[in-house]
């Protein structure tokens, strides 16, 4: 009995040498498929029988093509979300434009000559990819990065003169999208006015996509002034650069299937922007307000970068795909002592310092001069300098004024501003 326990106890341990590196082997493997590369979900595709990249994550997907003419066009841009496609109709996105001299170029001219395209990996995941073609007057190089586990898409254009002189460059564009043509009539257009120095900054604005719409939105626009409070002011001056006048966000929603397309630019200078729809697919184009530029022969410039990205749901579901962008990629140490604060002060929004504090918790807030505000109101109730309770919470909670001392103390507690912790 004795010699079989020992003869079993040998052939178990045996066997437990021989399983236990391959238990290690597939919990080393779980573990490395949870921490999988994060580009993982971002592609880039090129099909060189057509001339079509293809480039996209789970979210969104958009497809360019140089095709037999020479025409660089967007052919496709798809809402992976609701598997909706957002190209309708013949008239594409020609992707770029630029005036030299007196000729305009664009994706829609033909003759491009495709010179070569690189796919990258970007130190954060992103799949970056560049695409180079040429004329006899100008080299463009277009740039796209996707961005994993994301709906949003950077792009933009770098020139460079190949004519052999110097010649002047004009209004290179930011972007440049024609969509949703078939779903005209129940097409928002939403726009935020900017953050100058005027009553009416901040607000969002929603406009039909009826028949006919058209706009020209200027930065150097006076901006659009409305009674707050039954008060008005405007006091941009003559300051109206970037985004005093105008947030650089533009949003068309289809109400009645609660989806859509959010776009973005990088570009703090005078910018213009054309958004219409004339039976035609709706046109958003953006461009940087610069005219005869001297570029030297073999010298580049870079155009403004924009972004646009897909939704599914409301207003809020588009914030928070924005959110998710910006917080996974934009955000890096957070915590810096130069902005974010809040100015202790009477003023005529004062009773709304409660439910600021609330929309700045759900959008990552922090309110530490709150909290040191909390510490002190607390003892003074404690030494009973002033008789009122101040409830408690785990977060933001209570809200106490002191008549006699002229003090809001909100309770702030756990809140964090950033992305990245």
């Amino acid at each position: 009995m004795r010699a079989w326990v020992k003869g079993t106890t040998v052939r178990w341990s045996v066997a437990l040498l021989l399983v236990w590196p391959i238990l290690l082997i597939q919990n080393f493997s779980n573990e490395r498929s949870a921490y999988a590369d994060p580009s993982s979900d971002a592609y880039v595709n090129y099909d060189a029988g057509t001339g079509t990249w293809t480039m996209g994550t789970a979210a969104v997907e958009k497809k360019v093509r140089l095709n037999g003419a020479g025409q660089f066009l967007q052919t496709s841009f798809k809402n992976k979300l609701t598997n909706r496609e957002y190209v309708q109709g013949t008239q594409n996105s020609d992707e770029f434009q630029i005036k030299i001299d007196s000729m305009v170029y664009n994706g829609s001219s033909t003759g491009w000559v495709y010179d070569s395209h690189a796919v990258s990996t970007l130190s954060q995941g992103e799949s970056q990819l560049r695409i180079t073609m040429h004329n006899a007057i100008v080299k463009v190089q277009r740039y796209y990065v996707v961005y994993p586990f994301t709906g949003a898409i950077r792009e933009w254009s770098e020139f460079q003169n190949v004519s052999g002189s110097a010649q002047l460059f004009s209004s290179p564009y930011m972007f440049k999208q024609r969509l949703m043509q078939n779903d005209r009539a129940d097409i928002d257009l939403q726009y935020m006015t900017g953050g100058g120095n005027f009553t009416g900054s901040g607000m969002l604005k929603t406009v039909p996509m009826t028949g006919s719409y058209s706009r020209i939105f200027d930065s150097y626009d006076a901006p659009e002034v409305t009674s707050v409070d039954g008060h008005t002011q405007n006091a941009i001056g003559t300051y109206e650069q970037g985004t005093s006048v105008y947030d650089s966000l533009f949003v068309l929603r289809n109400r009645s299937l609660s989806e859509g397309v959010w776009l973005s630019f990088d570009y703090n200078g005078h910018w213009l922007a054309q958004i219409s729809e004339s039976g035609t697919p709706i046109n958003l184009s953006g461009y940087a307000s610069m005219t005869d530029y001297s570029v030297a022969n073999n010298a580049s410039i870079q155009g403004p970068k924009s972004i646009i990205g897909v939704f599914s749901g409301d207003l809020d579901d588009m914030g928070n795909t924005i959110l998710d962008y910006t917080y996974r990629y934009l955000w890096d140490y957070t915590r810096g002592s130069g902005g974010g604060s809040w100015q202790n002060r009477i003023s005529p929004q004062m009773p709304n310092a409660f439910e600021s504090a609330n929309y700045a918790r759900y959008g990552g807030g922090d309110c530490r001069a709150c909290r040191r505000q909390l510490v002190r109101s607390q003892r003074r109730l404690e030494r009973g300098a002033v008789g009122r309770e101040l409830r408690r919470s785990e977060c933001i909670r209570a809200e106490e004024r002191h008549e006699d001392e002229g003090v809001v103390a909100v309770l702030a507690c756990g809140l964090r501003f950033g992305g990245r912790q």
